[in-house]
């Protein structure tokens, strides 16, 4: 678990009647709507999620600490005693992670504020910050056996600030991403060589 869209689709199937559902509910969402959206986002995924093993269960990804965190500093702001779902719903909308599954049904984060603040919801009045989307160029398929390696060492060697990420399937197929632009096979070349001339 880790998604803001867990939490949207939380609020929108509590039985309380919040702000934050309502405010969701006014921008024409509904919880069978997001979630059936959300499905479909992760059915296109490529690699498909991994199933759910009850054996493993769940654990929250850096991403949602990160938002429970400054959920966390608007309650205290707000000399709230509780972290409300209107405290989580802010959080998440001025964050500068996309909210992907809102944008492919065609809602946008200052709808949602606007009805916020009609509920008579605090909400910053500064701007939403503009939601960050690094552009990455193509994949560039790696040994799995290298990639733990490779994910320690590119990163140093790429021009500062680049956007980096990778992934692994469950077939065994891992790669690398890095911005457009960037010539990552000649990356993974250096940072190949220098293991090889380490040893």
């Amino acid at each position: 678990m880790g998604r803001h869209d867990h939490f949207i689709l939380a609020i929108l199937d509590s039985d309380d009647e919040s702000a934050a559902s309502e405010a969701l509910r006014r921008a024409s969402l509904t919880h069978e709507s997001y979630s059936r959206e959300f499905d479909r986002m992760l059915n296109e995924a490529d690699p498909p999620p991994a199933p759910y093993d009850p054996k493993k269960g769940t654990s929250p990804n850096p991403a949602t600490y990160w938002c429970m965190g400054r959920a966390e500093g608007i309650a205290i702001a707000l000399r709230s005693t509780i972290v409300a779902a209107e405290h989580l719903l802010v959080a998440i909308l001025w964050g500068s992670i996309t909210t992907y599954v809102l944008q492919r049904l065609g809602v946008t984060r200052d709808e949602i504020i606007a009805h916020l603040a009609a509920l008579g919801v605090w909400v910053p009045s500064l701007n939403l910050p503009s939601p960050v989307v690094p552009a990455f160029g193509e994949r560039v398929f790696v040994p799995m056996d290298k990639l733990d390696y490779l994910a320690r060492t590119i990163p140093d060697l790429l021009p500062e600030g680049t956007p980096f990420g990778l992934n692994h399937d469950r077939t065994g197929r891992a790669w690398l991403l890095a911005g457009e632009g960037i010539d990552l096979p000649s990356y993974v070349a250096l940072a190949l060589d220098r293991e090889l001339g380490s040893n």
